[in-house]
């Protein structure tokens, strides 16, 4: 006959995967909200990014004069997809695969830029050619309206976040990069972020998303793993079809002599855009950059990035080990690829971004972990000044501690003991 009070068991924390994060069925209004003295912490970051931010962007603006109806600074990652479809176009793509070239013929278009290189694989043509039929502001315009809406109605309507995580997003400076630059990577988010949600219901359908995200390779470098260790086959069998009949499509539309050029000469041309361009090291958070920035050659710094790829790799095998439930597992995959890769924007950082947000907005966040995810979710442009001026990798640091705080709640916490309610005398 038990005693009557409280044992402790070993079980599991039940619904630890929605206790705060973007679970299948639950909404975020279920376990969101703020006190008041975060609240004042949060206006007093966002203030801060507010002017950092406006240094920055209105710096870009007024460096560069108004040119053919456009700021050159804006939509200027768009400028590569942009000129890409108008080459294709006007039927030859050579330009794409020699830097001097390529360079060359867009100054025809874009006279006051620095020097740019084509790093897509091929088969992103296939949605940016559209793009090309229109005046580069229109299609800027188009684009990034497209690229944000979408973007937003996922989180909103698929990921369910309520209007308070939601502001929390759309205030990051992955977000604001994304919509300030042209990039892509809101396409990417709902491709990575959104087949990873299907993966355990419509494991197909995950795999076309995964396949499409080919279009920007690096940001599914987990994938694999994450598909192999959950035996995913069906989801491995679609994206690899899914990434033929793009490559197929491609030749047929674009032709094989640029996918030739592409494998030879282009792979080196990306290597050398993604690594070596070191006036967007104090940029990124990636240890790779932060320490390049600091001073260190290639090689020591290439290495403290394996290790921060092999533990991300780690973390995930041990996540999966330990039990963590699948769509915990899931909703981190996309901070940790992240944390792996020698290459990235500020940009990038709108694939945590909804993760991110929803810890901010969970009362049991300590405060610690919280202020550290505010910064890392809204001080890009700051965490460039320290980087640039001292060699202090400080978005790194920031990554790194996001990750560590993310992996003890989702390790600790998953195997914690619970108090349970033992049966009483009378009971009995």
């Amino acid at each position: 006959m038990a005693d009557a009070g409280l044992a402790e068991s070993k079980r599991p924390v039940s619904g630890m995967a929605t206790r705060r994060c973007y679970a299948p069925g639950v909404s975020s209004s279920d376990h969101t909200g703020m006190d008041r003295s975060r609240i004042v912490a949060l206006a007093a970051i966002l203030a801060v990014a507010a002017a950092f931010d406006a240094r920055f962007f209105l710096g870009v603006l007024g460096e560069t004069a108004w040119v053919d109806g456009w700021f050159p600074g804006v939509f200027v990652d768009f400028k590569n997809t942009w000129f890409a479809a108008r080459l294709w176009l006007d039927g030859d793509l050579t330009p794409l695969f020699d830097i001097a070239r390529y360079n060359a013929a867009r100054a025809a278009y874009f006279p006051e830029d620095l020097v740019h290189v084509w790093s897509y694989p091929l088969h992103f043509l296939l949605i940016a050619i559209p793009f090309g039929l229109v005046s580069f502001p229109v299609a800027g315009l188009a684009w990034t309206g497209l690229n944000a809406a979408a973007f937003v109605a996922f989180v909103r309507r698929t990921l369910r976040l309520d209007w308070q995580a939601l502001a929390l997003v759309l205030l990051s400076s992955g977000f604001l990069s994304t919509v300030f630059f042209g990039q892509v990577t809101g396409f990417a988010a709902i491709l990575l972020l959104g087949g990873l949600r299907l993966l355990p219901r419509r494991p197909a359908i995950a795999g076309i998303c995964f396949g499409i995200l080919t279009i920007k390779p690096h940001l599914g470098l987990l994938l694999p793993l994450v598909l192999v260790m959950e035996r995913r086959w069906t989801a491995i069998a679609s994206a690899v079809i899914t990434t033929a009949v793009l490559v197929a499509v491609s030749l047929v539309v674009i032709g094989v002599e640029p996918w030739r050029l592409a494998l030879t000469a282009g792979l080196g041309n990306q290597g050398a855009a993604m690594l070596e361009r070191s006036f967007l090291w104090s940029w990124e958070p990636s240890w790779y950059a932060g320490l390049r920035q600091a001073g260190l050659a290639f090689g020591p710094a290439m290495l403290a990035q394996g290790v921060a790829a092999l533990a991300a790799c780690g973390l995930l095998v041990l996540m999966h080990l330990r039990g963590v439930p699948e769509e915990r597992q899931h909703e981190l995959v996309p901070l940790l690829t992240l944390f792996a890769l020698p290459y990235v924007l500020p940009s990038d950082m709108v694939l945590a971004a909804p993760i991110v947000a929803l810890a901010l907005c969970d009362p049991r966040t300590p405060a610690l972990p919280w202020m550290g995810l505010a910064m890392l979710q809204f001080w890009a442009a700051l965490c460039f000044f320290p980087s640039r001026s001292f060699g202090v990798p400080v978005y790194p640091m920031l990554l790194t501690a996001a990750v560590a705080w993310f992996a003890w709640d989702s390790l600790a916490r998953r195997m914690m003991p619970v108090r349970v309610a033992a049966p009483s005398a009378a009971a009995n």
